[in-house]
């Protein structure tokens, strides 16, 4: 067994535990289990664990920096725009496996219910809350035409 490669994962284990990103925490969980049981690294969950760091890195400079929050349109066409926007900029998070683009739905949720528009989010969700970035878009693509 590679202590080293353990010892590392460990430690990113309790950081994250630390900082209360429960996704996060039961992913590295499971990769630390795994490199224990089967004495070699989970290439493809290493993958996805590192592809989501710097967005986890990004995300805490953000919350220590008090973002603004709320969004107000001028007229429907600013929210119709407003949601075809959001979705567009969900997709190339998604595309760029950006575990950020969690936290623009509510906001979509608002802009699609302040639009006219009762879409249910939860398979969007779903996929996102699991890391399942291939679902996200396509459920973000259907999403887009009852935008259009």
């Amino acid at each position: 067994m590679n202590l080293r490669k353990l010892g590392i994962i460990h430690s990113l284990k309790g950081a994250v535990g630390n900082l209360g990103a429960k996704e996060m925490y039961r992913l590295v969980s499971r990769l630390e289990q795994e490199l224990r049981d089967d004495l070699r690294l989970n290439d493809e969950l290493a993958s996805i664990i590192e592809c989501e760091l710097p967005h986890m890195i990004v995300a805490i400079k953000t919350a220590l920096e008090i973002p603004e929050t709320g969004v107000l349109y001028a007229t429907t066409q600013d929210r119709h725009d407003t949601g075809a926007q959001m979705i567009s900029n969900m997709l190339a998070k998604v595309e760029a496996c950006d575990s950020e683009v969690i936290d623009l739905l509510p906001e979509l949720s608002d802009v699609l219910i302040s639009s006219n528009h009762s879409i249910d989010l939860t398979m969007l969700e779903k996929a996102i809350h699991a890391y399942d970035f291939d679902s996200a878009e396509t459920e973000l693509k259907k999403l887009i035409k009852f935008v259009d």
